[in-house]
């Protein structure tokens, strides 16, 4: 299955400030940068120029203030742990991450009371595949079908895909 992990950004400005696990952006509007997010909704901020380039951390909404970015450092999504000296200056994008709901429609797919069944969707976590199917509750629910892990029945559909993250699909 071919599909595009990045989304479009929702801002970009230039950083002005880098430290702890706080980006301070040049501020070209008046809007609060919150405005630009929804808390329900996973971002990450991507480095698109510089040295540090390609560079991506998850954004911690909780953290973010009306001028300030906050950052969750030990994201697993994230290509580094830390911020680097050379911040300052670089242009980053504010992007809301792909989850399996964009890149794997319900519609498209069998669903199955049991994993065997039903159509799959691996995703590699660094380490593993996580297979994720498509459960068909409709014995306790006629409307609802939804990604699950095979040892727990709950909704997943909002698993975040990084940019490089590899998926698989088993129909």
């Amino acid at each position: 299955v071919a599909h595009n992990q990045v989304k479009k950004p929702v801002y970009s400005s230039t950083i002005s400030s880098a430290s702890g696990t706080t980006l301070t952006p040049y501020v070209n509007d008046a809007r609060d940068i919150r405005s630009y997010m929804l808390p329900t909704k996973s971002y990450y901020v991507e480095i698109s120029n510089g040295t540090d380039s390609g560079q991506r951390w998850d954004v911690n909404y909780a953290a973010t203030t009306a001028d300030t970015i906050g950052l969750n450092l030990s994201s697993v999504n994230n290509t580094s742990s830390t911020l680097t000296a050379n911040l300052p200056g670089s242009q980053f994008l504010l992007r809301e991450h792909v989850t399996l709901a964009d890149v794997m429609p319900k519609s498209a797919f069998v669903g199955a009371t049991t994993v065997n069944a039903a159509d799959q969707v691996q995703v590699w976590n660094g380490t593993a595949w996580v297979t994720y199917y498509l459960l068909d509750a409709r014995t306790s629910n006629p409307s609802i079908y939804y990604w699950a892990l095979p040892a727990g029945i709950i909704e997943r559909y909002g698993v975040v895909i990084s940019p490089d993250t590899a998926v698989m699909a088993k129909h």
